[in-house]
């Protein structure tokens, strides 16, 4: 190499390198070479070319080499350095003669800073090309005589027009308004020249015929030369503000109406200072009317009035108005402390339109606001403590061995671990770990899920069962999606997990609720049909038999039983009613719950006839505060389920025994018995142990239930226990003893031994339930009158006056049994009668009404007629209307 050859390749920034062609071995090389390569230059001198080409670009080298020496090339290709890294290289060859060697110049240049911002260029084009695509607003590029050359697609939104039909030469000028088409063009004249606006109005033409408002905003794109090559224009539909602006040029005064209405406080002022405007809003929240605060001013000396602070209020609001107003903009708001008129002070955001001469200021009143942020700063931690609550964990898998997908890491968040039983410091999260504790008999689907999900490029989302590290079973949620790059492989896999084994023990739960419901309402249909049928055949016979004879009895007494039946089914279900609402009061008494239970086990023998019933109870006093009808309810409702699983013959045995502060009371038969699965929901409403079809032993399941709550209510607790099918049950009922012994009780006076007979008038729509009840009362003696409706009643009342009135609550034609009541109450002729609501209405809201109207007495159809006869003879005695009872 001549010396000043020599020179010139040894500074040069270029690596320079000269090779014998007939092998590629390197006979000189600069210092450059030297430096990118990382070899000393006699290292390089050992070397051929073939040495610095990365391995894949090797077999190219012959033939770049003959290339090059016969006209010269210049290529792209990689190189390696001593370190084994690469680096993309520009080598131009050409062939020469030296020192009588045929050899090879070639000067390579390092491209890596080139080929990263060709790789950056690429990027910023596809951004752009997304950018272009989803921009909110119409976008479009022109050529140079004015053809759409590509549009986005909110631009094809905006003029009804495809894509296709646009760029099949179609330009801005044709869509426009034939009233706008020449501004249009001087507009894009202007545009190309340099000396355009920075936007205009014009009105466009859609395809389908309507015309709508766009802010059109153009610029040129050049090339490198400087010659304009395309338009780039940008359309913003306005038609909605243009509506707008012509609604506020032609409505001033419905403006101030709406203003005067609005929900922020808002002021108008001139640029001078002088507020004009204030409306009811801004008056009421701050205080001040016009008059205290004509002036800006003059809000400024009174709402800041700390000097300091207000100095700085009006430096910050001055400068942001004198900013608005010279760019157009809306005045940004801020956040002030402002002294009302009372000398509160609130929190507020004040911000302004400049509009014209004049400048809309906006105050919202954010103090609650401002408070409710407080608020939320206090409690982050208890929100982060409920995130964790949620059982929500996230988790990720960074592919980068896309050969065994299984050997990328896996990622958990803390709550992941939590979820899988483990501390985030105690195992690392792995794939293997993950599919380790999916339920064995789930993982394939996960498998398979998660494959599908990489395979098809679309999220996936399941659910399956874990089974954590203490071997215990949970549910849970799982949602994953891939992200890929530009050949569709796998980057990224993420997702969330969520435990949702609670929701779905939930879930099961009422899925179960709503069995028994269906089960209840189908039993229930069974339980209120079946005595219908012995009643309406008893009706048949009674129509037939001779009047007291032994047919006609027996048919009084089967209707008399399923009756009975029928009012303790609705009886059963209004307790349930009742207690569920929190609506049953006890009537506590002191009484002796061994002389209550000898009388209660007599009162239900005939339930119990054919069974071997045996009663041990002490012989001494065992005290109790109970309700008396509410402990008969309790004890029958146990006796009547012992008599119907328990087979005649069969025995039964009731037992009081007392254990530290409680009495025990025990009621076990030779029944059918519990299996342990009927043993858990037996004190559930209705909870059934007969799901026969023929429903031969009967019941809603609700006894059972009532006996629990009853017991309850009293403070005390029932059991079941049974040594499983055929083998019987026991249920055994815990109640708190009285302290002190028995209670004085008060005596009542006997009643009359003959009832005397009244005038009785029956109020009742129902004809059949008024005429049988009259005909009953006058079997026994009283002199009855009947009206059908309320307005009957009060006339027949005035001629009839009745010393009692049977008056039904729910009456026909706008009169109810209340509005009769208070009104019979008023005329001096009935004011005295003894009133008697009978209804079917029979809650205590329904009692306390009935009383609270006028009545005396409250009775739940259906009524014995004992009972009737009972109250009739009570309503006889001196002083009952103001002694009634409840």
């Amino acid at each position: 190499m001549k010396p000043t050859y020599e020179l010139i390749a040894s500074h040069v920034r270029d690596i320079v390198l000269v090779m014998r062609r007939e092998d590629g071995r390197i006979l000189e090389a600069n210092l450059a070479a030297t430096s990118a390569y990382g070899y000393s230059r006699d290292e390089l001198l050992s070397l051929s070319i073939r040495d610095l080409r990365a391995l894949e670009t090797r077999p190219m080298t012959e033939e770049q080499m003959a290339l090059a020496e016969a006209h010269g090339i210049l290529f792209e290709t990689v190189h390696r350095r001593k370190d084994g890294s690469t680096f993309p290289v520009e080598v131009s060859s050409r062939g020469a003669t030296m020192g009588g060697t045929r050899s090879l110049i070639s000067v390579v240049r390092d491209i890596t800073v080139r080929k990263q911002a060709e790789e950056a260029l690429r990027q910023s084009e596809e951004e752009f090309r997304a950018f272009f695509e989803n921009a909110g607003v119409g976008a479009v590029q022109l050529d140079l005589a004015g053809r759409y050359t590509r549009v986005n697609n909110r631009y094809c939104e905006i003029t009804g027009y495809s894509r296709e039909e646009l760029l099949a030469g179609k330009g801005p000028t044709d869509l426009s308004h034939p009233d706008d088409r020449d501004r249009d063009r001087e507009y894009l004249r202007a545009v190309r020249e340099g000396h355009a606006p920075p936007s205009i109005e014009k009105r466009v033409v859609r395809k389908d015929g309507q015309v709508v408002w766009a802010q059109v905003m153009s610029s040129v794109v050049r090339d490198a030369s400087g010659q304009i090559v395309r338009t780039a224009e940008i359309f913003n539909d306005i038609t909605e503000q243009k509506q707008a602006e012509e609604r506020l040029r032609t409505s001033e005064v419905r403006l101030r109406a709406i203003l005067e209405h609005a929900p922020l406080s808002m002021a108008i002022s001139d640029l001078d200072g002088t507020i004009e405007y204030l409306n009811r809003k801004a008056q009421k929240t701050f205080g001040y009317s016009p008059a205290d605060i004509p002036t800006i001013e003059q809000w400024f000396a009174r709402a800041y009035p700390d000097e300091s602070y207000r100095r700085e209020v009006i430096s910050t609001w001055t400068g942001l108005t004198q900013r608005a107003l010279a760019e157009h903009q809306e005045i940004e708001g801020r956040e002030y402390q402002v002294t009302c008129k009372d000398g509160s002070v609130k929190t507020t955001r004040i911000f302004g339109v400049p509009v014209a001469d004049k400048v809309f200021v906006m105050f919202e009143d954010v103090t609650e606001r401002k408070r409710a942020e407080e608020a939320m700063r206090r409690s982050e931690a208890v929100l982060a403590q409920a995130g964790q609550m949620a059982s929500l964990g996230a988790w990720w898998i960074d592919y980068s061995n896309l050969d065994d997908l299984n050997a990328n890491p896996l990622h958990w968040s803390p709550e992941v671990f939590r979820i899988f039983g483990y501390r985030p410091d105690e195992v690392p999260a792995s794939i293997a770990l993950f599919f380790e504790r999916v339920h064995p008999e789930d993982r394939a689907r996960v498998e398979q899920a998660v494959a599908r999900a990489l395979a098809t490029r679309s999220p996936y989302s399941l659910e399956h069962r874990i089974v954590r590290r203490d071997g215990t079973e949970r549910v849970v949620w799982e949602h994953g999606e891939g992200i890929f790059d530009d050949a569709g492989r796998p980057r990224r896999l993420i997702g969330a997990v969520q435990d949702i084994t609670e929701r779905k023990q939930a879930e099961e739960a009422l899925r179960e609720a709503d069995r028994r419901k269906n089960e209840f309402l189908g039993v229930l249909s069974h339980e209120l049909r079946n005595p219908l049928t012995p009643i309406r055949n008893s009706l048949s016979i009674l129509e037939r038999a001779t009047p007291g004879g032994e047919q006609a009895r027996r048919a009084h007494s089967v209707i008399d039983r399923q009756v009975s039946h029928l009012t303790r089914l609705v009886d059963d279900l209004l307790d349930v009613t009742r207690i569920s609402s929190g609506k049953v009061r006890l009537q506590r008494t002191r009484l002796d719950l061994a002389d209550a239970l000898r009388s209660i086990v007599d009162d239900h023998r005939t339930l119990l006839e054919g069974h071997d019933v045996t009663v041990t109870v002490p012989d001494d006093p065992v005290w109790i505060d109970a309700d008396p009808a509410r402990l008969a309810q309790v004890v029958g409702n146990l006796l009547n389920n012992a008599a119907k699983f328990t087979p005649v013959d069969g025995k039964v045995s009731v037992s009081l025994t007392q254990a530290g502060d409680r009495a025990v009371l025990g009621v076990a038969d030779t029944g059918l018995g519990l299996d342990p699965e009927t043993l858990q929901k037996l004190f559930e409403p209705f909870a059934q142990a007969d799901r026969s079809l023929d429903r031969s032993r009967g019941g809603l399941g609700l006894g059972l239930a009532l006996v629990k709550c009853m017991v309850e209510l009293h403070g005390g607790e029932v059991s079941a226990q049974s040594d499983g099918p055929g083998r019987g049950a026991r249920f055994t009922v815990k109640l708190p003893l009285a302290a002190g012994g028995a209670l004085a009780q008060p005596s009542l006076p006997p009643p009359d031994a003959v009832s005397p007979k009244r005038k009785v008038l029956v109020i009742e729509d129902n004809r059949d339930a008024a005429d049988s009840l009259a005909e009953a009362l006058e079997l026994s003696g009283h002199q009855v009158a009947v009206a059908y409706d309320g307005r009957a009643g009060l006339a027949g009342a005035v001629g009839f006056r009745p010393q009692i009135v049977i008056c039904d609550i729910g009456l026909p034609d706008g009169m109810d049994g209340y509005a009769v009541a208070r009104a019979l109450r008023r005329d001096s002729a009935t004011a005295a009668a003894y009133l008697v609501a009978l209804t079917g209405y029979a809650q205590p809201d329904d009692q306390r009404r009935a009383l609270n109207a006028g009545f005396d007495a409250h009775l739940a159809k259906p009524v014995e007629l004992a009972a009737l006869e009972r109250l009739l003879e009570y309503a006889s005695a001196p002083g009952a209307a103001s002694e009634a009872p409840g």
